[in-house]
């Protein structure tokens, strides 16, 4: 829990920041290193080559490492003559970096039609993330790399180049 709480006033950690209190609410902001998973399930290439702009939806996991600030905010709600009950509401917002497994499906297309069947390939993404978290869980976007391990990754177009991708995750923390 973020605090502990006498009858007028919280007292809070050394982590925490009281922003707001007034008789009935108050909000804390709490900073800290975030942990979390994450997946991508949709991900936007540009056009390279004589590719179009593709539109991914691969298989995809990953770590996240970075900095968030959440916002506790504690209400006070008279429920009936006179009995009272506090409301919790924890939000937050992050920036940080990724790393990940995933796979992408290879074709003579994207592989400048140096092989003559398809598969999936075994990918390592990483990048850049800004998410917006509620409770446990934890949305927003991405600017990712990915890269191919097998023996076509000198000839996949998309081998370390950008895309953007909204993904969904779970808060470690």
């Amino acid at each position: 829990m973020f605090f502990f709480r006498s009858q007028a006033n919280p007292v809070t950690t050394g982590l925490l920041y009281p922003f707001t209190e007034n008789a009935n609410e108050i909000i804390l902001l709490k900073p800290s290193l975030d942990f979390d998973l994450f997946t991508t399930p949709f991900k936007f290439r540009p056009a390279i080559a004589e590719m179009p702009a593709q539109f991914n939806t691969g298989f995809n996991g990953s770590f996240y490492i970075g900095y968030r600030m959440d916002r506790l905010k504690i209400q006070q709600q008279t429920i009936y003559n006179g009995i009272k009950r506090e409301k919790y509401t924890r939000s937050g917002i992050g920036l940080g970096l990724f790393a990940g497994i995933g796979s992408s499906f290879m074709n003579p297309k994207v592989l400048n039609n140096t092989i003559d069947y398809e598969y999936d390939a075994f990918t390592i993404d990483y990048g850049l993330a800004a998410l917006a978290g509620f409770r446990k869980f934890n949305t927003g976007i991405s600017l990712g790399f990915d890269f191919i391990t097998d023996k076509n990754r000198n000839q996949w177009i998309y081998q370390h180049k950008p895309w953007i991708g909204i993904f969904i995750g779970l808060n470690l923390n």
